[in-house]
């Protein structure tokens, strides 16, 4: 989302890939999920991360756009 809003944060991008890896150790640290489980806990919980970044980047465009248009977008009459 940040890089969105800036350019120049686009390796935020890459540092959302060190999140997936911190959730993977932290789990195995806070819960005592059986081996099995866990490949399934981890593609639920990306499944939710991606589907929570396209929501908030829905959401992030239709505010932008609207600010956009109410104050830099030519006004026609």
């Amino acid at each position: 989302m940040m890089s969105r809003l800036f350019e120049s944060f686009i390796f935020i991008n890459v540092l959302a890939l060190f999140g997936l890896y911190v959730f993977w150790t932290g789990m195995e640290r806070m819960t005592d999920t059986p081996e099995q489980k866990k490949i399934p806990l981890l593609i639920a919980a990306a499944v939710t991360f991606i589907a929570l970044f396209f929501t908030a980047d829905w959401i992030l465009s239709g505010i932008m756009d609207k600010l956009y248009f109410a104050f830099f977008a030519l006004r026609r009459k």
